[in-house]
């Protein structure tokens, strides 16, 4: 019984972590960004483009923004950041 009430504190503690992000949510984002002139930079270069049509990863942050601050620019250094990296390995 201690154990069952263990794992199931566990399982709500780290419940909020765990997030799926589906890909209406990803294509919502993306049509949203695509409002912004720096999102749309990053899509005329192919490099990025393709990163962002293709990375599992890449696509789930942007799946996780959330649209209310999507002006931000945190949201703009994080992606860039992120396909900077995925660009170079």
């Amino acid at each position: 019984m201690r154990n069952f009430v263990l794992n199931m504190l566990s399982i709500i503690t780290f419940s909020p972590l765990i997030t799926e992000v589906t890909e209406m949510e990803i294509e919502k984002n993306i049509r949203e960004l695509k409002k912004y002139q720096w999102f749309n930079n990053l899509l005329v270069d192919e490099r990025y483009r393709s990163q962002i049509i293709h990375d599992k990863d890449v696509r789930e942050t942007i799946g996780k923004f959330n649209v209310e601050n999507l002006d931000s620019a945190s949201y703009q250094k994080k992606l860039q950041k992120m396909l900077r990296k995925k660009v170079i390995n």
